[in-house]
């Protein structure tokens, strides 16, 4: 689960996209945001959920398939382009308030 509060800036380092597996490969520098965070763990970048396949440091590599290249902001990113990153909410007592679920069957004109 994410917050949707950016909890600090990354930078694109690489884009390469490899033809084996039909995806790009993104890597990005994440300070601060790489502790915990393990193979297949979770992190946003500019608000889209991705997962780690490389961590060496403070730099997280991410594959991506076409679908999210098209239709999120991550297929136009060049080199030196700042990133929003935000980790997952881990679970456990820090969960406080009130949680709600809201489901929006229509619009109002």
């Amino acid at each position: 689960m994410f917050t949707g509060i950016v909890t600090g800036l990354g930078e694109v380092l690489q884009r390469r996209f490899d033809p084996a597996k039909g995806v790009e490969r993104l890597s990005f520098a994440a300070p601060g945001h790489t502790e915990g965070l393990a193979l297949g763990g979770s992190i946003a970048v500019n608000g889209v959920c991705v997962s780690a396949v490389a961590i060496e440091g403070e730099q997280v590599s991410v594959e991506l398939i076409q679908e999210t290249l098209s239709r999120t902001t991550l297929g136009a990113l060049k080199l030196g382009d700042p990133l929003n990153l935000e980790r997952c909410l881990p679970p456990g007592p820090g969960w406080t308030g009130t949680w709600c679920r809201a489901t929006s069957t229509g619009s109002r004109s």
